[in-house]
C-alpha cells in the first residue's frame, strides 16, 4: 500500500477455529477506533473463500486449524490477493513457524499471549509499514 492513502477504515477478516478465542479477539478489534471486522472464518478454507468474496485490507489468522491450516490459506490468499495484509495470530513461538509464516505471504506475526494493547498496534503497523513482529518473535528470528 506504499504511495496510497490508508483506509479510513481498516476492514478485518478473523479465522481461528476456537469460537471463544475468535468472539475475544473480535471484542478487543471492535473496541480499536477505525477497525470492522467483515467476517468470520473458523478454518482456512472458510477463509479463502471469504477473502475471494470480501476482499478485506487485513486478515488475522490462527496458524493451526482443521482442514487447510491457516499456512496453506495464507500461501493462497497471498498468491491470489497479494495486496491482502496477512498477519499471523499465533501461539506457536518457534522460529520455523514464523519463517514458514512469512516465506508464504504473511506479513506479520501476533502472540495469542500478547497484552490486548499489542492487537492494536499490529494492525496499525502491518497496514502503514507492511510489517509487524511481537517483541519475542522479534527477538528469536534475531
Amino acid at each position: 500500500m506504499k504511495n496510497k492513502e490508508l483506509p479510513t477504515t481498516i476492514r478485518v477478516v478473523l479465522a481461528d477455529d476456537h469460537d471463544l478465542v475468535r468472539s475475544g479477539i473480535k471484542a478487543l478489534l471492535a473496541m480499536i477506533a477505525g477497525v470492522e471486522v467483515i467476517a468470520e472464518a473458523h478454518d482456512g478454507r472458510e477463509l479463502v473463500t471469504l477473502v475471494e468474496s470480501l476482499q478485506p485490507d487485513v486478515v488475522m489468522t490462527d496458524i493451526s486449524m482443521p482442514g487447510m491450516d491457516g499456512i496453506a490459506a495464507i500461501t493462497e490468499i497471498h498468491s491470489k490477493f497479494p495486496e491482502v495484509r496477512l498477519l499471523v495470530l499465533s501461539m506457536y513461538d518457534t522460529v520455523d513457524f514464523v519463517k514458514r509464516a512469512v516465506a508464504n505471504g504473511a506479513c506479520g506475526y501476533l502472540m495469542k499471549d500478547a497484552p490486548p494493547f499489542e492487537l492494536e498496534q499490529a494492525l496499525r503497523s502491518v497496514m502503514a509499514t507492511g510489517s509487524y513482529f511481537s517483541p519475542t518473535i522479534a527477538q528469536r528470528l534475531l
